[in-house]
């Protein structure tokens, strides 16, 4: 009995990669076509591709898929297996993911049973039909495909295969639609995710970002007053009645450090010593003999040196008269080998005129030694080139206390040197020196509602017996200056300022009116109060067309009216 040359097996989708690999090795064909069923899972594995491909050159078969997935085609080219749309189309192997060609062909040639090539060109069915034609030759009881009962039907054998190759698809394919839980899983989280992200900016929109401001035009008077107060460090509120407001206070250190080279000019010699004989004439001695201090001068030859100790001219002598000695040990007054004098000189003594000396020996020791010294000029040149931060650093404590919610008095901003260092130090010697400063710059702060607390109460007689009240407390443009006095925790300060007096309005009461209203309806309400010029509103963000219910979103601006 003839062997098939074609098996047509029809892969169920619930099928896994051994039972598929079982059924190819149980096959008695040559050829085996896999009819694949939609969304083939278990082949677009490359690893199982591999298995299959394995598998089939182990038992010497080649496996055609029957399959239009297009997730498949590259997996099978990438390991070579053959592929067709369906059982009468060529069967070929699809392009792989990267270059490269098949490495064999469908079917190999045989010459041990004489069977011919495998025609690529021709259809899966017309080879199974011409399998089925030699094996009928060689065997009329055996064919490749299973053929129709009518006997007498004269369809040719391509065509029989290719019937009876038919699968019933119909039932097969909704049993094979698997839904795809993923992507509706997806799009549940998308459609929630959007849901939630709409309310979050509907609740932003509605009740967070609008914003209502009202600037009113008044008819306004302006009077001038000096506030006197206290900025008390040691404070911790406010003393209205004794114009105590507390203050803070910002520091901020800053260092600089310059060189400059040394061009002072010093002997560093060294300084010769001797002993001179001092004496007086007993005559001359009106009561106790003369002691002559540490520190006097004594000169000769215009050379003068420094003696070192008390000298009592106590012991008497009577060489060449009477007189009155004493020994004093002496040192040159500057560096250098003139001091170095031989013996038997002559010295004054500096106020002790009556008081003369000699020395019985030379002096010795002095030597001469100039040098290139740190002079004050060179330090003084070096600090004059260390940049001088203080307006930069003003304006970076104006700030700071500002960003904190005070008001800064910049007449408070001082500066000071906490740290000089000269190396090395005037008449060293050296070629340059190097001179770094510490400086320290604080200013004082105080609480701007404090300040408007004051200014109320300084101009409030005058405003109620107007029936105004207090639009713009002037402290923006006041001129504020150090008063004398004090001490380093209470500094006196003395304000000018420029008050403006408008209409009494109730602020709170007139927010609480506005609330919810729309443009045209807020402008009526302001400008009917006496006093209201006209009121400028706006609304914000663009979608806003009425005032913000909750109050702490609508501002109230005073703007005086132009002359």
């Amino acid at each position: 009995m003839a062997e098939a040359k074609k098996d047509t097996i029809y892969i169920d989708v619930d099928d896994e990669i051994t039972s598929i690999v079982e059924k190819v090795q149980d096959s008695k064909s040559k050829i085996v076509a896999l009819v694949l069923p939609k969304r083939a899972v278990v082949l677009q594995s490359i690893v199982n591709m591999k298995l299959l491909k394995r598998t089939s050159d182990e038992v010497n078969k080649r496996v055609v898929l029957i399959t239009s997935e297009a997730g498949l085609l590259p997996l099978a080219g990438a390991v070579g297996v053959y592929t067709a749309k369906n059982l009468q189309s060529k069967p070929e192997i699809p392009p792989a993911p990267e270059s490269g060609s098949p490495e064999d062909e469908l079917l190999e040639s045989e010459e041990e049973d004489g069977d011919k090539e495998l025609d690529k060109a021709a259809a899966v069915g017309a080879l199974a039909g011409a399998g089925a034609l030699k094996a009928a030759s060689k065997d009329d009881d055996e064919d490749v495909f299973e053929q129709p009962s009518n006997s007498s039907s004269t369809k040719s054998p391509v065509s029989t295969a290719s019937k009876a190759a038919k699968p019933k698809k119909s039932k097969k394919d909704k049993k094979n639609k698997v839904p795809n839980f993923e992507k509706f899983r997806l799009k549940v989280v998308i459609g929630v995710v959007g849901v939630l992200l709409l309310l979050l900016f509907s609740y932003w929109a509605f009740f967070i970002a609008p914003k209502a401001t009202v600037a009113i035009t008044t008819e306004t008077s302006d009077i001038n007053t000096t506030v006197d107060f206290t900025a008390s460090l040691s404070a911790t509120e406010l003393n209205v009645g004794e114009s105590i407001v507390p203050a803070k206070q910002v520091k901020q250190n800053d260092n600089g450090s310059e060189k400059a080279p040394a061009t002072g000019n010093k002997d560093l010699g060294t300084k010769a010593t001797g002993s001179v004989r001092l004496s007086i004439s007993c005559g001359d001695v009106g009561g106790s003999p003369p002691t002559v201090p540490a520190g006097t001068g004594v000169s000769t030859g215009g050379l003068t040196f420094i003696v070192q100790s008390n000298t009592s001219l106590t012991t008497p002598s009577f060489s060449g008269g009477c007189q009155f000695i004493g020994t004093a040990g002496v040192t040159a007054q500057q560096n250098g080998e003139q001091y170095n004098i031989g013996s038997g000189k002559t010295f004054t003594v500096a106020g002790y005129s009556d008081v003369s000396g000699s020395n019985g020996d030379a002096f010795t020791g002095g030597t001469t030694n100039m040098a290139t010294v740190v002079s004050q000029q060179d330090v003084d040149s070096a600090k004059s080139k260390i940049a001088d931060n203080s307006e930069s650093i003003k304006a970076q404590l104006k700030q700071e206390l500002e960003d904190a919610g005070y008001f800064a008095l910049t007449d408070t901003f001082s500066a000071s040197e906490s740290a000089l260092s000269i190396v090395p130090e005037v008449d060293q010697e050296a070629n340059e020196v190097t001179v770094s400063v510490e400086r320290n710059y604080t200013m004082l702060g105080v609480n701007r509602d404090d300040l408007n607390e004051l200014v109320k109460n300084d101009v409030n007689e005058e405003a109620n017996q107007k029936s105004l009240q207090v639009q713009d407390d002037g402290i923006d443009d006041g001129v504020f200056r150090i008063g004398t006095g004090g001490d380093e925790n209470n500094i006196p300060v003395s304000a000018q300022l420029q008050v403006a007096l408008g209409p009494k309005i109730d602020e709170e009461a007139l927010k609480q009116e506005i609330a919810g209203k729309k443009k045209g309806d807020v402008n009526n309400i302001v400008t009917s109060i006496q006093g209201v010029k006209e009121a400028d509103i706006s609304y914000s963000p663009f979608w806003v067309s009425t005032a913000p219910k909750n109050t702490a979103k609508i501002t109230i601006e005073f703007k005086e009216a132009e002359n």
